[in-house]
């Protein structure tokens, strides 16, 4: 009897830890706004984002390049080569409380 008890508890015990350590996290929103003008990135902040990643597309390759970037960044200074390329957006939480959004679509 004392022994199935303990178990009990113990089963107890760690569901609350799990559902405890669950609880809290969220999905960032995804960024709004984003352009790119010239070869200049912009977009709306997204609260409580750590960062922000791009993902570049090469359209005739398929080759895909990801990189941490900031609002106002020249996309020049990435050494990205001058082809037909999609590029997204993705803002990063911390891993601990948020998570990283969903891409935006692509432009």
């Amino acid at each position: 009897m004392l022994k199935n008890n303990c178990i009990a508890l113990l089963t107890v015990f760690l569901l609350i830890l799990f559902i405890t350590a669950c609880q809290g996290r969220q999905t960032l929103s995804i960024p709004e706004n984003f352009k790119v003008e010239g070869s200049i990135i912009t977009w709306t902040d997204v609260k409580n984002a750590a960062k922000y990643r791009i993902e570049i597309e090469n359209i005739d390759t398929g080759i895909i390049q990801k990189r941490i970037v900031a609002c106002g960044d020249d996309l020049n200074n990435y050494n990205i080569t001058p082809v037909n390329y999609h590029i997204r957006l993705q803002a990063i939480g911390t891993g601990k409380k948020w998570l990283d959004s969903p891409f935006t679509e692509a432009l």
